[in-house]
């Protein structure tokens, strides 16, 4: 987002950086391809989608009580193995 200028109308110090990014990933996502989709039908009105995206994030922010990721489960690769872990 930053290579792409998206994030050059944030002022420092607004303290509300999370809601920013929220937004400009709202507006902007189709348009960058940073979700992933995969749509399952069983019929025409039966079935699910999965989102997913891969992302660079501090492992202590994602244990912090305030985490914007929400319902979403985040897989982090460690030397032992994956670690799971779900908001």
């Amino acid at each position: 987002m930053r290579d792409e200028g998206l994030l050059d109308e944030y002022e420092r110090g607004d303290e509300c950086f999370t809601d920013f990014v929220a937004e400009v990933i709202g507006d902007s996502f189709y348009e960058y391809d940073w979700i992933e989709q995969s749509t399952q039908r069983f019929d025409h009105k039966r079935g699910w989608t999965d989102l997913s995206m891969e992302l660079s994030v501090p492992l202590v922010d994602l244990k912090d009580e305030f985490c914007p990721l929400i319902g979403w489960t985040a897989k982090v690769q460690t030397p032992n193995g994956y670690l799971t872990v779900e908001r």
